[in-house]
């Protein structure tokens, strides 16, 4: 690797590319060899597959064969499935629905069409290849602590950046219990922390606090767009405090196709079982239904696809747009397909 690229290696790691610098790093790892096992090594390749000029390169480059098979795995199901499938991505929410003229009946070829309330756009053709640092600002936390007491009230290490906003209500919890020994009000909020008047109880410095799970859960699913570590994160947190599932779906209905469109399947899957399981309506069963359907088509499981969408057709209740898409999806079955064995 020359010292030029050793630099602009060096600058991509801690995030000082500028978009057109790293994407001539993506071109310069396809002719060269090690600075391209440099970026596979830390995941550059991976994260670079959205954009189209780099994975057609790497698609027609001999690098292929030199990827370690947990990135081959990636690569095969991020190119083969995710990103063909999102190609047919319809978001069954949007006023404007397709026709049935663009959904065609009695087609057996082509791939699953997912169902989905929302889905971060597409990403900007502009965008650098490879991933920059994450900025300073910090990931919203379910959780703070008080770090300053005076009389009746107290300096808390939360802020607007963790869903506060003045006049919330904030638990505190002694270490290591998970009860409640008092109840803070906040009267003035600022980025990452926030002041506040105890309301009740005998509360003291060090003393944890926490809002009740939907602040925590609206303020990342207001920063997450396509970071499904984030999401994850707050995910097994809610499990870990019995979170109810109604407060749970509006992060995983945007985790569940981010996870399906990077090839994730298997968490894809959990998260549309989770979604299926606290379903509100029929509706909202169909759609996890279908797209659990899309998952077993995506694996070659095809009578395990036929039987997740016959089973979303007949919990179709009020949008014909959802009917169409599953009964596309069923139409395209009908022709035939091969099951992996």
């Amino acid at each position: 690797m020359s010292e030029v690229l050793e630099r602009q290696m060096d600058r991509y790691l801690r995030g000082e590319l500028t978009p057109a610098e790293a994407r001539e790093l993506a071109r310069a790892a396809l002719s060269d060899s090690e600075l391209f096992d440099a970026l596979a090594a830390h995941g550059a390749v991976e994260q670079s597959l959205e954009e189209t000029d780099f994975r057609d390169a790497l698609l027609g480059s001999s690098k292929m064969a030199r990827l370690p098979r947990r990135t081959w795995g990636v690569v095969i199901a991020a190119i083969a499935a995710a990103l063909a499938v999102f190609a047919l991505y319809v978001n069954s929410r949007r006023p404007a629905t397709p026709s049935v003229a663009s959904i065609p009946s009695g087609v057996a070829t082509g791939n699953p069409i997912l169902i989905a309330k929302d889905f971060p756009p597409a990403p900007n053709t502009n965008a650098p290849l490879f991933r920059a640092a994450q900025s300073d600002s910090r990931a919203p936390q379910p959780e703070g602590t008080i770090t300053v007491q005076d009389n009746f009230l107290v300096t808390i290490n939360l802020g607007s950046l963790d869903g506060l906003t003045k006049g919330a209500r904030l638990d505190v919890f002694r270490s290591g219990s998970k009860e409640p020994v008092g109840r803070l009000e906040t009267t003035t909020v600022f980025r990452d922390r926030s002041r506040a008047r105890i309301v009740s109880g005998a509360v003291k410095e060090h003393d944890r606090v926490r809002a009740e799970p939907p602040v925590y859960l609206n303020a990342v699913l207001e920063v997450m767009g396509s970071d499904r570590t984030l999401a994850r994160n707050a995910v097994q947190w809610a499990f870990a405090n019995t979170t109810p599932p109604a407060e749970l779906r509006p992060i995983l209905d945007r985790l569940a196709p981010l996870d399906y469109r990077a090839g994730d399947f298997a968490a894809a899957e959990r998260d549309y079982q989770l979604l299926r399981e606290s379903a509100p309506t029929p509706d909202d069963r169909a759609e996890a239904l279908n797209n659990l359907g899309a998952i077993a088509e995506s694996l070659g499981q095809i009578s395990g696809a036929q039987a997740f969408y016959r089973d979303a057709l007949r919990n179709v209740a009020n949008s014909t747009h959802d009917r169409q898409i599953v009964e596309a999806n069923l139409a395209r079955l009908a022709g035939g397909g091969r099951e992996k064995k």
